[in-house]
């Protein structure tokens, strides 16, 4: 054969497979303003024929599949729908209306991961610079629910870089870094944010200056973090607020002095006078742990001498092995502690008190269960006033907890919530749960494309 019939040979097979070519594309486009037809007309069924007709003919047009998934939608078919989705995002991956519909798709299902998936690649391929902060927000509020709140720094920054004066995202970004010891970041952000609120309602404004005001505590700018927090003393924040004052922790300290944690409550009653430095109180209490430290082994020889040559007299007696037994434990003479109030109990089996000062000192002692099961006996017994049960709960839940028991600690410390010690079993309860404090004003559903967020 010559070049040249080789040469119109070629030519005519290419002409021949363009003209196919466009007379199938012709055909499809044909088939498909017919299957939108049926979809406008609500008739799904016969649209989703039409569309199988359009596909077969140009299998590579995602607009196709894509409208194809949305009458499988209308009809109530989310599985086919889904795959219609996917295999539109398969044919065209900037195509970003299959993500967000899938994301919705998946979110109804509360199957998060895909949804963030989906919400990523969408962010990845939109234009739009405010629909990407969407994406992005939608993401970190479906992480917080999840309980999955270290995983948003990443998508704080990707939002970001998209709009650093969105006030949705410097929250974030200001929660997230007050939660991590980054107190100045979280303060540059709540200093830019309240200067772009429009709001005075308290309601919304309140988490911004609540963020500010954290900060500026944990930096020791108490004045400033006072002044902040007055303008944030609204709804759920009071409650935060609170734990950060002088009387919260002022009561916290109270409750582990009353338990003989004199360390512990040292540690806290230095905290509140770091907070108010007039707070008279915490003065008060840290010269009596002050005067417990103090050595007191003179006064120990001394009663053991007096009891040595007492008979008789069961009532002072018994009083003074008590005294000697809360100095022992003050002391961390543990072993003596129990052997005086044994001794105190024998002539007064009764004498809640004493039953206490025996549980904490084996508790201190590594008696771990010995000291719950006559902690657990005692709350249980008649007589006893609700402060002494709520005191009782409450070391029954420093128990249960050193033992690694959370559910048995929680109980004892939502029984202790009572009196001086409501406070203090509130902290544990809360450090128990680990809780991380964020408020969102919505209900965290995620938006389609056209929709507004609201935060």
């Amino acid at each position: 054969m010559s070049q040249v019939k080789r040469l119109i040979i070629a030519f005519l097979f290419n002409v021949f497979f363009v003209a196919t070519a466009f007379s199938q594309g012709s055909d499809a486009l044909d088939i498909y303003v017919q299957a939108e037809k049926y979809r406008q007309a609500k008739n799904y069924k016969a649209a989703i024929e039409e569309y199988n007709k359009a596909i077969q003919k140009d299998p590579k047009n995602h607009k196709f599949v894509f409208q194809k998934a949305k009458c499988y939608l209308a009809i109530g078919d989310k599985d086919n729908a889904l795959n219609c989705f996917a295999k539109t995002a398969e044919l065209n991956e900037k195509y970003v209306d299959a993500y967000t519909w899938q994301a919705n798709l998946y979110q109804e299902r509360k199957d998060i991961p895909n949804t963030i998936l989906n919400l990523d690649k969408a962010f990845q391929f939109e234009t739009d610079q405010k629909k990407k902060v969407e994406y992005k927000v939608d993401i970190i509020k479906l992480l917080y629910k999840s309980g999955k709140f270290d995983a948003t720094w990443e998508h704080i920054q990707d939002a970001k870089s998209q709009d650093e004066n969105d006030l949705r995202v410097l929250y974030f970004e200001a929660h997230f870094a007050n939660r991590n010891e980054k107190y100045h970041l979280a303060q540059v952000d709540m200093e830019k944010a309240i200067t772009l609120l429009d709001s005075k309602d308290p309601k919304e404004i309140s988490k911004y200056y609540y963020e500010l005001g954290y900060a500026y505590h944990h930096l020791e700018e108490y004045q400033k973090a006072k002044e902040t927090f007055a303008k944030a003393n609204y709804g759920p924040f009071k409650g935060l607020i609170l734990e950060l004052g002088p009387q919260f922790n002022y009561s916290v300290a109270y409750a582990f002095y009353q338990i003989y944690d004199l360390k512990r409550s040292l540690e806290l009653v230095d905290y509140t006078l770091k907070i108010d430095p007039h707070y008279s109180a915490a003065h008060d209490l840290k010269v009596r742990i002050a005067e417990a430290f103090i050595d007191k082994s003179a006064i120990i020889d001394q009663t053991k001498s007096a009891l040595s040559s007492q008979q008789g007299n069961e009532k002072w007696i018994a009083a003074k092995y008590f005294e000697m037994a809360e100095i022992e434990l003050q002391a961390g003479k543990y072993g003596d502690a129990i052997a005086s109030i044994e001794e105190c109990l024998k002539l007064e089996p009764h004498n809640y008190n004493a039953t206490f000062i025996l549980a904490v000192s084996k508790y201190k002692s590594s008696l771990k269960d010995e000291a719950k099961d006559l902690l657990a006996n005692a709350v249980t017994s008649h007589g006893v006033d609700h402060e002494t049960k709520a005191k009782f709960h409450f070391t029954l839940g420093q128990i249960y907890k050193d033992l690694d028991d959370k559910k048995m600690a929680e109980e004892a410390f939502k029984a202790a919530h009572f009196g001086l010690f409501k406070y203090a079993a509130m902290k544990e309860i809360k450090s128990l749960k680990n809780e991380v404090n964020v408020v969102s004003d919505d209900s965290g559903e995620i938006t389609k494309v056209e929709e507004e967020t609201e935060f």
